[in-house]
């Protein structure tokens, strides 16, 4: 499980971070990604889960792209009593 993984590090770091976490679920590993960067996401995840408090709001499976990512936390909020 990596939450943030690539948060406040250079750019070089971010490739090699993200490279692995494909590798190792290419590998077989499972891996749970927690992340604030859509285009990380969209560079590794085969799937995505929107969360709200805790209920699933929206999963996305490949293909998808970040905008893809951005429209469902958006769309999932909407109308919602904030």
């Amino acid at each position: 499980m990596l939450d943030d993984p690539t948060q406040a590090v250079d750019v070089g770091a971010r490739s090699a971070v993200l490279r692995a976490t494909r590798q190792a679920a290419v590998d077989g590993a499972a891996v749970v990604l927690c992340s604030s960067e859509v285009d990380d996401l969209a560079a590794v995840c085969d799937r995505v889960v929107v969360l709200e408090e805790g209920k699933v709001l929206t999963e996305l499976s490949r293909p998808f792209t970040a905008d893809d990512i951005f429209s469902a936390i958006f769309h999932s909020t909407e109308g919602a009593d904030r």
